[in-house]
């Protein structure tokens, strides 16, 4: 099914959710994190949201969209996925400690939260000592378990729901590599019932908190993505004083998650205002997973 000015985002070549799906997120939550970073910790006026959503100046992501490329390449390395193999959850686990021990060295950290960055130096220990990157176990010595909460754990593991994914003791066990606190795997159970239009259709009124909590960002952001169109949805998104480029990512990600639209009605409308190492990022990204190494394009 199309319509003039392009194909349905978000439907694969069986008509099903499948890798088109995580196209459409993946690149809205990156839109909307970088939509959303100028008004981190800030109170946005309506003016100013209008002229963000209609500005033609360069927009950047900032960490919560490297940890969903964390997650990706972790998907593109891991191959074919079989959720049921312990062996492929191994191969995720390495590939995430490999993505994100990159990311720390590559110097561009873009705000990282200290529960992240803590493990994340964790792990780069722990590669130095020349040691499996899918042995790697998070310690509590030096990381502070009642802050890691964050929505780190809620970017990591988008791409997996997105997929189809389910809470299990493997997902778990992935998300805890970074993220530790029972409240953080309890919200990423939560995310899974908000990738249902039913869940999204049910949120009626605006919630409570800044987003800079797990729980917080995801109502949030439940709520946004109830919007009809990906504008509203970024609208909605942003509060007073809120952690708004994490809100904003989690809602345009799952805007398209929820959704069927053509690009030009899209948050991917958005892309080419995108700097250009981040939009090359990004899409690569993408067609990591959707067209993995040695497979015919």
């Amino acid at each position: 099914m199309t319509r003039s000015g392009g194909s349905i985002l978000g439907m694969s070549h069986a008509g099903t959710p499948g890798i088109d799906r995580l196209r459409a997120v993946v690149l809205g939550f990156a839109v909307g994190d970088a939509l959303g970073a100028p008004f981190e910790d800030d109170s946005p006026t309506p003016e100013e949201i209008e002229g963000r959503l209609r500005g033609s100046e360069t927009i950047r992501f900032t960490d919560d969209t490297y940890l969903v490329l964390s997650t990706m390449r972790a998907l593109a390395e891991a191959g074919t996925p079989d959720w049921s193999s312990w062996l492929y959850w191994e191969a995720l686990r390495a590939g995430a400690v490999r993505a994100l021990v990159a990311w720390a060295a590559s110097g561009d950290h873009r705000g990282v939260g200290d529960t992240t960055w803590a493990a994340i130096k964790q792990m780069t220990d722990h590669l130095e000592r020349a040691r499996a990157p899918a042995a790697f176990e998070l310690r509590t010595h030096g990381y502070d378990v009642e802050r890691s909460a964050g929505n780190g754990i809620l970017s990591r593991a988008l791409p997996l729901v997105t997929l189809g994914v389910r809470g299990s003791p493997e997902l778990a066990r992935f998300l805890a590599l970074t993220h530790l606190h029972p409240k953080g795997h309890e919200v990423v159970d939560a995310m899974i019932c908000a990738g249902s239009r039913q869940a999204a259709a049910n949120e009626e009124s605006p919630p409570s908190g800044l987003g800079f909590y797990a729980p917080e960002a995801l109502a949030i952001a439940t709520f946004a993505a109830a919007a009809t169109t990906w504008e509203e949805a970024f609208r909605r998104s942003q509060v007073p004083d809120g952690d708004n480029d994490s809100t904003a990512a989690l809602a345009l990600g799952l805007w398209g998650l929820t959704h069927d639209a053509v690009e030009s009605d899209s948050p991917l409308s958005q892309l080419g205002r995108m700097a250009g190492a981040d939009r090359s990022l990004i899409e690569r990204a993408c067609e990591r997973v959707i067209t993995p190494p040695g497979a015919c394009p």
